[in-house]
């Protein structure tokens, strides 16, 4: 499972300081294969400073966790399950630790990180890394 940010991962060196071996770069996000606990969480102070706009947790293509915003919050915060390409929302949003919750529990294998999601408006809306439907 991959941890992508946007933009070539501004700052990934300077903070996270990869390997190259598990540096990955697809669909304009750069990141790093298989990051531990620690490497998630440096991820996500990145997000609350402000220094990334979002961290995907990306098993495949079809199956991400993604959020978005700064600060205390509230945050963007998406998955996708590969169910027909849906992408479904927390409702009204999330604060910084609910985030930090729900990227730690997709870690451990529970994408629904005990979040009550919501259904996404339109059957089929496209799956997009980086992408945030708001509303």
């Amino acid at each position: 499972m991959d941890l992508l940010l946007p933009g070539g991962g501004l700052g990934l060196e300077g903070w996270l300081a990869p390997s190259a071996s598990t540096v990955v770069e697809r669909g304009g996000h750069r990141g790093i294969a298989d990051p531990s606990p620690a490497e998630v969480d440096q991820a996500l102070d990145a997000l609350r400073d402000g220094h990334v706009e979002n961290v995907i947790r990306e098993a495949s293509a079809d199956h991400f966790q993604q959020a978005a915003g700064d600060g205390d919050g509230p945050y963007v915060l998406q998955r996708c399950a590969g169910d027909a390409g849906a992408m479904a929302s927390a409702p009204g949003g999330a604060d910084a630790d609910t985030v930090r919750r729900a990227m730690h529990a997709y870690l451990a294998g529970d994408a629904s990180a005990g979040l009550a999601w919501d259904q996404p408006t339109v059957p089929g809306t496209p799956k997009k890394r980086g992408w945030f439907r708001r509303g």
